[in-house]
């Protein structure tokens, strides 16, 4: 006889293309093939990966109707009557709106943010078991007010920890006992990303990149700003051209919008810098991975990052990675995969930077223990069992 499949719910910040909505892609599709479960998205605004989530077999709630962050009425309210009265609208009408919801068996809180925390809020919990899935370090936890994270915490009938970085937080700020604490690292899916070494895409990718054929092109991928701090890798850049000018280095950052303010930060420091020729910002790309094989080094200049999808997907397609030894990074990266140096030493990363140009087979050399590392450690296939267990072990009733 067929199991009844458990029915769980599945609660996002958004669904673009970015770490958390990709990693709900990710295992989705796992258990679409692996397990038998009725998945329930909801998510509090839409994107790219809403059609993914539903081809992948789920049903899909976008709380928000209209553009991000208000619903048409809410953000007239708040022209009107100021945030506070939209806020309150806001709430009401997601309460309306998700009200008949069914919490199932689960509730699987992907990612900790005031939108994730407003669903969970919005929806009865009517018995269901809660498990949390922390992506973020102190930066991200701190959007959220310190009352309600600890409230939210507490209740968790248990935690996912996107890192060792990220269970330290947890237990030394937060006191969450660690009994309760699972650390199940990032995943992706190695077939999905392009390898470098291959010379398909990689002479369109440099083109679209700025970067000749004697260019060392370096990248990074993500929102270009306070906390990825992408000004440290400008730095480096501008240490590296003022010392070595014999090396034809060049900056992409792929990810994020030239128009917005972080952006037009981003282009007025490489301006200032006397960089301006030497650095390509890409705004956000549908598949940025497909990018990822016209560099030639990865570099994250990260204040802080749990343990960024970026660098796994860098890792993945056979780029050495250069990092500072802040948040989970370290847990990935060591030296024979590629460079750490200690935040927030710009000597030290355009140091790193500089050795890597230098020597092309090293890089090679570092790119192929990457992506082998990453396969067998990261991989989907790997690493979404590890974080099913805790959900299955709750449904069961063992945890």
């Amino acid at each position: 006889m067929t199991p009844t499949p458990r029915q769980v719910l599945f609660l996002g910040h958004g669904a673009e293309r970015t770490g958390p909505p990709l990693h709900l892609a990710h295992l989705l599709g796992w258990l679409a093939r692996e397990r038998a479960v009725d998945a329930h998205v909801v998510v509090a605004r839409g994107g790219d990966l809403v059609d993914d989530y539903r081809r992948l077999g789920a049903q899909v709630t976008v709380a928000a109707r209209g553009r991000e962050p208000l619903d048409p009425l809410p953000a007239a309210i708040r022209r009107v009557a100021g945030p506070e009265s939209a806020r309150a609208a806001t709430s009401i009408l997601r309460r309306a709106r998700l009200v008949r919801t069914r919490p199932g068996d689960l509730i699987y809180l992907n990612a900790v943010s005031l939108p994730t925390l407003a669903l969970l809020d919005a929806i009865p919990r009517r018995g269901a078991r809660l498990l949390v899935h922390v992506h973020e370090l102190g930066i991200g936890l701190g959007s959220v007010p310190a009352d309600d994270l600890s409230r939210l915490l507490g209740t968790a009938d248990a935690l996912v920890a996107a890192s060792h970085a990220v269970a330290d937080e947890l237990e030394t700020v937060w006191s969450v006992d660690p009994r309760r604490l699972t650390v199940a690292h990032e995943l992706v899916d190695v077939g999905g990303v392009p390898r470098a070494a291959q010379a398909t895409g990689r002479a369109e990718a440099r083109r679209r990149l700025g970067a000749g054929p004697a260019t060392v092109l370096l990248g990074s991928v993500g929102l270009p700003d306070w906390r990825k701090a992408p000004e440290h890798l400008l730095g480096a850049l501008w240490r590296l051209r003022r010392d070595r000018p014999d090396l034809d280095l060049r900056v992409a950052w792929i990810g994020g919008d030239r128009r917005s303010v972080d952006g037009r930060r981003l282009a007025d420091e490489a301006r200032r810098l006397g960089l301006a020729d030497r650095v390509r910002h890409v705004d956000h790309v549908e598949d940025p991975a497909a990018l990822l094989g016209g560099l030639d080094v990865f570099v994250l200049p990260s204040r802080e990052d749990a343990f960024p999808l970026a660098v796994l997907e860098a890792a993945a397609a056979g780029l050495p990675v250069v990092s500072f030894a802040s948040g989970g990074v370290p847990e990935l990266v060591d030296s024979s995969l590629g460079r750490i140096v200690p935040y927030p030493d710009v000597v030290a990363l355009a140091a790193a930077i500089g050795e890597l140009a230098d020597d092309p087979a090293l890089r090679q050399q570092l790119g192929r223990a990457g992506a082998a590392r990453v396969a067998e450690r990261h991989d989907v296939a790997v690493g979404a069992p590890r974080t099913w267990a805790v959900a299955e072990s709750l449904m069961e009733g063992r945890a």
